[in-house]
């Protein structure tokens, strides 16, 4: 972001609007122009204790139910929520590892000595094609 405060005001050649008389930067009534905090600060909670208490409640759930978690148990003053977790990123990684180590080793022979599909045609005196296959590591 710029350090420079942007002014939004309509120009001189807009229809139906005026220019106004000081120049400089002077109070926004549009909160992006002077600065994008309002956008990314989270919403205040409501100030009546009475809807404050429900609605904080429903809506802590409803986050946590987008990030997986399920409702287990539910009482007017405590919600039980749980989700499965996955396995570690160590044991993933290493599960990588042993994994790509074993088809490392299946490919490297089969890339060093690889098999051919060879096919011999013979005419018979009949005029009909034979067909021999065989397939051969080289």
């Amino acid at each position: 972001m710029s350090r420079s405060p942007i002014v939004l005001s309509p120009g001189a050649s807009m229809p139906g609007t005026t220019v106004p008389a000081t120049s400089g930067p002077r109070t926004l009534s549009c909160a992006f122009g002077a600065n994008c905090a309002c956008v990314f600060a989270p919403k205040p909670v409501a100030a009546d204790p009475a809807l404050a208490s429900t609605d904080v409640v429903d809506v802590e759930v409803a986050k946590l139910t987008d990030l997986g978690y399920t409702v287990v148990e539910s009482s007017p003053d405590e919600v039980l929520m749980e989700r499965r977790m996955g396995i570690p990123f160590c044991y993933n990684l290493g599960l990588v590892v042993v994994t790509g180590l074993l088809w490392l080793a299946y490919w490297i022979p089969r890339i060093r000595h690889p098999r051919f599909d060879t096919r011999r045609l013979t005419r018979a005196a009949d005029g009909s094609v034979a067909v021999e296959r065989a397939v051969v590591r080289r």
